[in-house]
């Protein structure tokens, strides 16, 4: 039996061979930072919330929105 390899066209993480332990809310409040801005370094959106597969929107919003999402100071 041939398998064919499916070639990898783009990626969503870098590749990282260590973990990285969420453990205080200063490395927490980093990543969400650096995660809600990837859009704007992509030239995608000018604001974070406005990119459409963020959770910026959940974070800055004023108002509390039902959501399925746990606000990380809910955890910290």
């Amino acid at each position: 039996m041939i398998y064919q390899l499916r070639t990898q066209k783009f990626k969503l993480w870098e590749d990282l061979f260590d973990e990285l332990h969420l453990y205080t809310r200063k490395v927490c409040e980093t990543k969400i930072y650096y995660i809600h801005n990837n859009p704007i370094k992509a030239g995608l959106v000018t604001r974070p919330e406005l990119y459409k597969y963020s959770s910026a929107s959940f974070y800055f919003a004023e108002k509390p929105v039902k959501s399925m999402l746990l606000h990380y100071m809910d955890v910290f």
